[in-house]
């Protein structure tokens, strides 16, 4: 009698769970539509929404004065940066020759992180040896955002960073994250797809998964 007890109770268990995953999985797949279909909303926006809304070139984050933009600081120097686009925050990699030479015999570490929803650097410094390891963790809103981008960037460099990130060539969302070269304002793009890059007398290594890491190296030709 226990074990025909047992086995009705169980039974009903078992049914219980089944009706309870059954409830659940249309509300699961009802969130992961709603969440593909806001990435391709947004990867649609970023491939038509491509005219700047800046009208004053002086006011551009890039190649202009703009007070929110920290280019201001960085331009002509000799070094390396990563910008987390959706928001214009520039990071120096620290990977050129260190200003105070009391830093150049030491190694440090620091973290920085964009804002609510944005990225967060882990960058750690080989000064004497001029080694910069930037460990990205993405955060929310970690996809590229022309809409929020093209605020910032005259046309000009708004069609120049187009062009880096390949927006119009990739099936997937491009990641809001891109490289530039300090001395020469060149852009580089942090796209999965790449993974080296020669940038003068730099050589850049990039990992891509679910944190990203951007290894760069001074090391010029002999």
């Amino acid at each position: 009698m226990k074990q025909y007890r047992s086995t009705i109770i169980i039974g009903g268990l078992m049914f219980l769970a089944g009706l309870a995953i059954g409830l659940c999985l249309p509300a699961m797949r009802a969130s992961t539509l709603q969440m593909d279909s806001r990435e391709s909303e947004q990867c649609q926006v970023t491939q038509d929404a491509a005219k700047s809304t800046l009208y004053n070139k002086e006011e551009c984050c890039l190649c202009g004065s703009n007070s929110r933009s920290l280019m201001g600081m960085y331009r002509g120097k000799d070094g390396l940066g990563i910008i987390s686009l959706n928001n214009w925050y520039v990071l120096d990699m620290g990977v050129g020759k260190a200003e105070d030479e009391t830093m150049s015999g030491q190694n440090s570490s620091r973290i920085t992180a964009t804002g609510e929803g944005g990225c967060i650097f882990h960058v750690d410094l080989n000064h004497v040896r001029r080694i910069s390891e930037v460990r990205i963790e993405y955060g929310e809103e970690n996809y590229f955002d022309v809409d929020k981008v093209r605020g910032y960037l005259c046309q000009t460099c708004l069609d120049k960073l187009l062009d880096v990130i390949d927006v119009y060539g990739d099936s997937e969302c491009p990641t809001g994250l891109c490289m530039i070269d300090f001395q020469t304002q060149e852009l580089y793009s942090l796209q999965n797809q790449y993974v080296t890059y020669y940038i003068r007398d730099y050589y850049v290594k990039i990992e891509s998964g679910e944190e990203k890491i951007v290894t760069a190296v001074y090391a010029p030709e002999k």
